[in-house]
């Protein structure tokens, strides 16, 4: 094989990985994918091979003719100018690949190939684009180095050509030129593969260090000219019923959860999403609330306080690329960090909602307080307005409030109705996935009289009728129950397939509680131990992908490089301490050196004592230096501590003076802290003083715990400020 064939294989194969990588993004229709895939393939065949196919002139006006294609593709066909752009590329590609060509044609094939790993980068997310990545990559510099081969060739023949003067010896010049090339090109070829991969390993090292210092902004060029992407039907403000069993026939990955801890308890944990409160007798919708919240900006939020006894879980979401703009979250939601704007937060029901990400994977991160029984909540009281909306029904079958009275019957109060109608749903109908009924909804009535059997959206639609016949105010709630742990990553992998609705009853004097009224469902076949293996490790990887490449941003850098700094601090301090233990060691060891007896060593007894001398000498300059080093960094501790102390103070002044409240001149911050004695946030301003007078004049080193402490305590007078705004 010589240079120039394999020159052209290798830019042939460019071609192909382009275009694999732009096939995967799903942005390609089977026709378009069938019109490139035959010709590039005979193209590889000794018949069809050949470059004779089409003169230049032949392409240039086949290319002109397909002018008015692109302008007919973009307004009707694809209805996209990036889609139609690709086409336009695959169509050039093939005419470059019919005719003959030089070397600047073989590299507008390699910059085609390019745009279109370009355009496959913005379009999709999947974890397989890294592997043809790595191969284009690979493949590119390989094609490169080739090329310079050749070229140093041809430069090299056409030296020796000028050297000898007479034609006769430029062809025997050429003739031995190309023999070498050719007899030694498929022996370098195994060498040029070490020099791609040596190439490829420290231009991967170097882009890694420069992305993670960097970090990139924005969601790609292309998003905003894509139109299909994947949609959640069952989230949504207005859905039919039925809607949520559509998604239970979808085993794709919806979301992948990292919890802080008990990962293996909360494998049937329901994830909320929206609650609903109006139904129509044919599908639910949510009503309007005026006191929502909108959360502007990339943040840490606090949300509602929560009462009540529970287990407090810590946990990070990974969201795949959807429509859907509702964020899932636990129950008794009490923080809230994301680094998407803006985000809207209903307390009425705890819900959250932020733009859609069609096009990138939305990480956030949250904590909840999971009760420990139901009624847990701060809300105990129902407005006149709120019960109405609780309590509304449409005009439904007489049969419907027959049941709910026949079901009610020796129960007494809220929670004893609740459990009994839920009871008497798991006991009395079935839960099934028929494909039949998904795509032909059927009445609530049906449900109840006549199949007796549905999926969970029936189940927890008809627990909230009856409930609401019977004057017990409750709502639907739509989400996630449950997912597959990953043994391997530790993340809680949360698919389609496990969409699910349930009801959520208000209980005098405790709030929201939830309830559950479906039957559990027969369990499918399980995997194999050795795929399952195979697919946590897969699923890992892509958690890894998703997090740590699609997701990486100024709240994830941050994160970072704090847990860097840590890490180097614990490094540093290890290190100090086994000098430390390394030096008193030799020093005992010195010490005991010289008590032994003078005769027993081999020197005389005045080379003994300048040695001594000269042992001392060192250490006693040593002692002085790390002394002074040690004062440096005391110094340059105690500013530090200084800085942080002015930023705290200023943080509450500034806060302080918002509330109307500005400190005056005059007074000292104790003075100005003793102002606030007899107000609701006396406590945490005479506290913040404390550190701050501690961090500021303070002898001894403050540790980080007081300064989170005492930006908790600001977070808390912020709470109180916005209190006093919805108050108002």
């Amino acid at each position: 094989m010589s240079l120039e064939r394999l020159f052209h294989l290798l830019t042939y194969l460019l071609v192909g990985i382009g275009f694999a990588m732009l096939a995967l993004s799903r942005q390609l229709s089977l026709w378009v994918i069938a019109f490139f895939v035959i010709p590039y393939l005979l193209a590889f065949t000794r018949r069809f091979g050949r470059e004779d196919w089409l003169t230049v002139r032949q392409g240039h006006i086949l290319t002109w003719l397909y002018v008015p294609f692109f302008l007919l593709d973009t307004i009707l066909l694809s209805r996209s100018f990036v889609i139609a752009a690709l086409h336009l590329i695959l169509f050039v590609q093939l005419m470059k690949i019919y005719q003959p060509k030089r070397d600047r044609d073989y590299f507008y094939l390699i910059v085609l190939s390019f745009l279109e790993v370009l355009a496959a980068s913005s379009l999709t997310v999947e974890l397989s684009f890294l592997f043809f990545f790595l191969i284009y990559a690979f493949l590119c510099i390989c094609c490169l180095i080739v090329f310079e081969f050749k070229r140093a060739s041809m430069a090299i023949t056409s030296r020796l050509g000028q050297e000898g003067g007479k034609e006769d010896k430029i062809e025997d010049c050429e003739g031995e030129a190309s023999e070498l090339n050719d007899r030694e090109a498929f022996q370098a070829v195994p060498y040029i593969g070490f020099l791609g991969v040596i190439i490829l390993v420290s231009a991967s090292a170097l882009g890694a260090a420069l992305f993670f210092a960097l970090p990139r902004f924005g969601s790609g060029t292309f998003h905003r000219t894509i139109q299909s992407s994947q949609t959640l039907s069952g989230f949504s403000d207005h859905i039919r019923l039925g809607g949520i069993g559509s998604i239970q026939l979808d085993s794709s990955v919806v979301m992948r959860i990292r919890l802080s801890e008990n990962s293996t308890s909360l494998r049937n944990a329901l994830w909320r999403g929206l609650t609903l409160d109006f139904f129509d007798g044919k599908g639910w919708s949510k009503s309007g609330n005026k006191r929502t919240i909108a959360l502007r900006g990339s943040g840490d939020y606090p949300l509602t306080q929560w009462s009540g006894r529970g287990t407090w879980i810590s946990y990070q979401v990974l969201m795949e690329p959807s429509t859907t703009g509702y964020l899932f979250a636990l129950d008794r939601i009490q923080r809230l960090r994301v680094n998407a704007a803006p985000v809207i937060w209903d307390p009425a029901d705890d819900s959250l909602s932020a733009p859609p990400h069609p096009f990138r994977r939305l990480v956030y991160q949250a904590e909840s307080l999971l009760p420990d029984a139901y009624g847990s909540q701060s809300l105990s009281v129902l407005t006149d307005e709120e019960r109405r909306r609780y309590l509304q029904l449409p005009s439904l079958d007489a049969r419907v409030a027959a049941l709910a009275k026949e079901i009610s019957s020796s129960a007494t109060d809220e929670p004893t109705l609740a459990r009994k109608t839920e009871k008497y749903l798991q006991d009395n109908y079935r839960y099934t996935l028929e494909e039949a009924q998904i795509r032909n909804p059927q009445p609530l009535e049906s449900f109840l009289f006549e199949t007796r059997k549905g999926h969970c959206e029936y189940f927890a639609t008809a627990m909230v009728v009856l409930l609401r016949n019977l004057g017990v105010p409750s709502r639907i709630v739509n989400g996630f129950r449950g997912g597959d742990f990953n043994e391997i990553a530790g993340d809680l992998v949360v698919r389609a397939r496990t969409a699910h609705s349930w009801v959520e009853v208000f209980i005098p004097d405790s709030g929201w509680s939830s309830f559950d009224p479906t039957p559990a469902a027969v369990e499918g076949p399980q995997q194999t131990r050795l795929f399952k293996t195979l697919n946590n490790y897969l699923d890992a990887l892509d958690l890894f992908w998703g997090e740590w490449i699609l997701g990486y941003d100024s709240l994830v850098q941050t994160s970072l490089f704090r847990g860097l700094e840590e890490s180097a601090s614990n490094w540093a301090r290890l290190v100090q301490n086994v000098s430390y233990q390394w030096i008193w060691q030799l020093s005992e060891k010195l010490f005991q050196l010289t008590l032994m007896p003078w005769r027993s060593i081999r020197f005389t007894r005045p080379s003994w004592v300048i040695l001594l001398l000269m042992l001392c000498a060192a250490m006693i300059g040593c002692t002085l230096r790390f002394a002074r080093r040690m004062g440096q960094y005391e110094a340059a501790k105690h500013n530090r501590q200084t800085a942080a102390a002015i930023q705290l103070y200023t943080a509450l002044s500034s806060l302080l003076k918002s509330l109307g409240r500005p400190k005056s001149e005059y007074l000292t911050p104790n003075e100005f802290a003793a102002t606030f004695a007899q107000e609701a946030i006396g406590h945490q301003v005479r506290e913040i003083t404390t550190i701050y007078n501690l961090l500021r004049f303070g002898s001894e080193t403050s540790s980080q715990a007081q300064i989170q402490h005492a930006y908790q305590l600001l977070d808390e007078i912020k709470e109180r400020k916005m209190t006093i705004h919805l108050s108002r």
